[in-house]
């Protein structure tokens, strides 16, 4: 067996391998948490979207 990661079954980098097949766009999260950086925006509540790595938000909250 794997050693998890996180909270599924399966591993956190499988995830982050895998997430464009059901989010082709997904990537794209990024460039807008820089642009709302760039324009000075500090949001108090950033949204995850999924059950990944938390890599998003991590990088958001930075």
């Amino acid at each position: 067996m794997n050693n998890i990661d996180n909270n599924t079954h399966h591993l956190a980098s499988e995830f982050d391998e895998e997430v464009t097949v059901s989010l082709p766009h997904y990537h794209s999260f990024y460039q807008t948490v820089n642009l709302i950086k760039a324009m000075g925006i500090d949001p108090q509540t950033w949204l995850g979207t999924g059950r990944g790595t938390g890599a998003l938000v991590d990088d958001a909250t930075k």
